[in-house]
């Protein structure tokens, strides 16, 4: 496992849109990844955005978190989803 500088462990957040040819990826503490995972994974319906939680997991014990949402800007066309995941960064092999 990798860690900071000031030996925290460090994980791999991605986020990966079917709308988007862009992969979000953060590497960070498990704390602040899961933030990120708490703001991206909030159901709303704002008359803007409207987002849907299909699925949702933490397994904190394996350093592990993944979802999934379907979302819609509003008039900006079709649905799209969001697969979400959090795993633990490894060194290189």
């Amino acid at each position: 496992m990798l860690k900071n500088s000031k030996g925290e462990n460090l994980y791999i957040f991605t986020c990966v849109s079917t709308n988007d040819l862009d992969v979000y990826v953060k590497i960070d503490t498990w704390e602040n990844c899961m933030s990120e995972f708490e703001f991206r994974t909030q159901q709303k319906d704002d008359g803007r955005m409207f987002v849907q939680l299909i699925h949702r997991e933490i397994r904190k014990d394996f350093g592990r978190a993944e979802a999934s949402t379907r979302c819609n800007r509003i008039g900006w066309g079709s649905d799209f989803f969001r697969y979400i995941r959090i795993v633990p960064a490894a060194e290189p092999a």
